[in-house]
């Protein structure tokens, strides 16, 4: 399983708000690993970005992401 895969199913299996620094420790990588993937995930819509330091993420879900997907492939 990739690495963002990983963090996705991270995320959603807590089902609430986490740090970069929270996720990367939970998923055994470094925070900035974490962030890099955490901020693709939330150009897809999946993760919801919540302002603030430290900046928090939050799960969107499948059906959130699905469009930002089939956008970025010109299929939407």
């Amino acid at each position: 399983m990739k690495r963002i895969d990983r963090i996705a199913e991270t995320l959603r299996r807590v089902g609430g708000e986490l740090t970069a620094a929270e996720v990367a420790k939970l998923v055994g990588t470094t925070r900035a690993n974490a962030s890099h993937d955490l901020n693709r995930l939330a150009d897809l819509g999946m993760v919801e970005k919540l302002p603030g330091r430290p900046v928090r993420f939050r799960w969107r879900g499948e059906a959130a992401g699905a469009g930002a997907t089939a956008r970025r492939r010109g299929g939407g």
